[in-house]
């Protein structure tokens, strides 16, 4: 069965199609993958790769979501304003809509991306521990700033300072925070922190993406996880334009996600998700006046925690003693939830630094109280020089 769909990023509504095996049982939920398509692609991909890759997996047991980013396709927004960084929101939030499906196992969600989207895949498996599973498709791993500054003539980078958007080719137009932004985080950097098995694929005739970069981004995984791996299409191009090559990405993938142990993973995934009294009050600090939680907010059942949360903090440092420090600069207010909160109303933050089990994220809208307005203790504020060893470090920053 498939059907179209639609969720919320910024405010601007992303299309796309949900794939669903017919053969599920009632209250029966499946493992779901997320597909990522590339730089001025779209959920259906050139010679619908995307559409056959949806099937195939499908029918192998998978719900599937195939969508286009903000700017993309049948989605709100503009090409012109898209950034990668805007792409790896925009598949958060695909795996929060996933995650939040009844047929779905929030337990096994995985990603395919497909050159830029591959870039969106790696960067997001790195930070994001919903990810089981990563499969990239010809992806954009190694810098690209420069290349693309190459393709814009020089008295139109003028025109990118003043705000403006310059053409690259075929009628698509990028303004400068693409640019600013493209190696924000390169994926060679932090490919090794994605603990997820990943298989690469990749051509060997690859005009846009070289091999090379497949061989770079694979000796940076290969000893990580004893399923990540490698596969050459002989002849393969970007897309895998030749039946026989679609065929072959096909296999490739459906054998290797068959290969993975999906109940031993799913069993990890249960003994490290904490047991806690979901019962017990659950408290959210902000600087905003709220009566309205919105989905996708942190709580967190440890009041003092909320508290320095209302003051907007970057970075939050907590001690072995349980002494908590951070940069937050504002006054704010700490609310506590003001009514029941079920384990399907929240998830475990996906990119929290803390205490596991510290920081949730609510699935849906929550309703709040206000208990006391919230004031900065000197003796808390982080110091310059603390700021600087964390963010080193990286290992208490706040995402």
């Amino acid at each position: 069965m498939i059907k179209p769909v639609s969720f919320t990023n910024h405010g601007q509504q992303l299309v796309g199609i949900l794939h669903v095996p017919d053969n599920l049982f009632p209250d029966q939920k499946a493992p779901a993958i997320a597909m990522f398509h590339g730089f001025t692609g779209h959920k259906s991909e050139a010679h619908r790769f995307f559409v056959q890759i949806a099937r195939a997996l499908c029918k192998a047991g998978f719900v599937v979501l195939r969508f286009d980013f903000r700017g993309s396709g049948d989605s709100d927004g503009d090409f012109e304003d898209m950034t990668v960084p805007g792409e790896v929101s925009d598949a958060e939030q695909a795996l929060t809509f996933l995650s939040s499906l009844p047929e779905v196992d929030d337990k096994l969600i995985g990603v395919i991306g497909l050159s830029m989207g591959g870039r969106v895949a790696s960067i997001l498996a790195s930070k994001d521990n919903r990810v089981k599973y990563v499969v990239l498709y010809s992806a954009a791993l190694a810098p690209l700033k420069q290349m693309f500054e190459g393709m814009v003539r020089s008295e139109k980078l003028e025109l990118l300072k003043r705000g403006e958007s310059v053409s690259l080719n075929n009628g698509w137009y990028l303004k400068k925070p693409f640019f600013d932004t493209l190696d924000e985080t390169v994926p060679y950097d932090v490919m090794d922190k994605i603990k997820a098995p990943v298989l690469i694929v990749h051509g060997d005739s690859d005009q846009t993406v070289p091999l090379k970069v497949a061989l770079r981004g694979y000796e940076i995984i290969k000893g990580l996880n004893d399923k990540n791996k490698l596969h050459i299409v002989k002849g393969g191009d970007h897309v895998f334009t030749l039946k026989e090559h679609t065929a072959e990405v096909i296999k490739e993938t459906v054998d290797w996600l068959k290969s993975l142990d999906l109940k031993a993973i799913k069993q990890k995934e249960e003994e490290f998700t904490p047991s806690i009294d979901y019962s017990r009050p659950w408290f959210h600090g902000s600087p905003l006046r709220l009566g309205l939680l919105k989905k996708g907010s942190t709580i967190t059942q440890d009041e003092e925690l909320a508290r320095v949360f209302s003051h907007a903090p970057t970075i939050v440092s907590v001690s072995d003693e349980g002494t908590i420090k951070h940069d937050g600069k504002r006054s704010g207010f700490l609310y506590r939830i003001a009514e029941d909160v079920f384990p399907e109303d929240v998830q475990l933050h996906p990119h929290s630094s803390l205490a596991h089990g510290k920081e949730w994220i609510t699935t849906r809208d929550l309703r709040v109280a206000q208990i006391g307005v919230t004031f900065i203790h000197p003796k808390e504020i982080l110091t310059s020089e603390e700021i600087s060893r964390l963010k080193k470090g990286r290992s208490t920053t706040k995402s």
